[in-house]
Parts: structure tokens; C-alpha cells; sequence
């Protein structure tokens, strides 16, 4: 086998048959890959249901229950900054919609925001 970036030179001497039990395994792999592929550029809209932080900590982490459009609905966790963290509090405390753009990443069974703009509160629509 080899691995071509365009198509062969030459023609090959006889075809490669893969049974069809293979195609089961290569959907899992590929399955695999793309959950574990960090997205850039993630914009996430959603409320804030948890946060939290330590007494003398000055980073805070807050949950954003969201959608993704690759996973549907899921929760985020993003550490913030104390200007950031603040926001995030006040946001959950009036249950207002935020926003905030990062580069997600699967971790362990759940997922976090890394490089983020930083929380970005909705104004209400009414």
C-alpha cells in the first residue's frame, strides 16, 4: 500500500478488497477523531448553570449548557479571568444569555473552552 497524495502513476497490479466488517471499524475511528479534534473559532451561546471558585483563586471556572452543532446539546466548562468570572456570576444570578468564542476541546467525557473572547452577556430581547 502506498499513500499518494494524488492519483497513481501507474496501474496497480491487482485491487485491495477490505470485507465489509471493515467500514464498522473505520466509522468508529473516524468517530474518534473528530470528537477528539479541537474546534477553533467555537462561537457558544447559552446560560451559565454553575460556577465556581476557590477563596484566594483568581481564576473561576463557569458551566455554559450550549449547542453544538457537531454534539448537540452539551455543557462547557471555561475558566475565566476575575473581571470575566464576576460577568459570569451576574449572568447566572439573572439567568441572561451569553457568548463566548474559543477553541473547544473534548477532555476526559466532557468539554472545555480554551483561547477564549471572554463572556459576552446577551442583552434581553423584550
Amino acid at each position: 500500500m502506498n499513500w499518494l497524495r494524488g492519483p497513481p502513476d501507474g496501474e496497480f497490479d491487482r485491487p485491495v478488497r477490505l470485507p465489509q466488517g471493515a467500514f464498522r471499524s473505520f466509522r468508529s475511528v473516524a468517530k474518534a477523531l473528530r470528537e477528539a479534534t479541537p474546534l477553533q473559532n467555537t462561537e457558544l451561546d447559552g446560560y451559565i448553570i454553575a460556577v465556581s471558585r476557590g477563596l484566594d483563586d483568581t481564576i473561576g471556572r463557569a458551566t455554559l449548557t450550549t449547542i453544538v452543532e457537531q454534539l448537540g446539546e452539551t455543557k462547557v466548562k471555561v475558566d475565566l479571568n476575575e473581571a470575566q468570572y464576576a460577568a459570569a456570576v451576574d449572568a447566572h444570578k439573572e439567568g441572561q444569555r451569553v457568548r463566548i468564542v474559543g477553541t473547544l476541546k473534548k477532555v476526559g467525557r466532557g468539554h472545555v473552552l480554551e483561547q477564549h473572547s471572554g463572556i459576552e452577556v446577551i442583552a434581553d430581547e423584550r
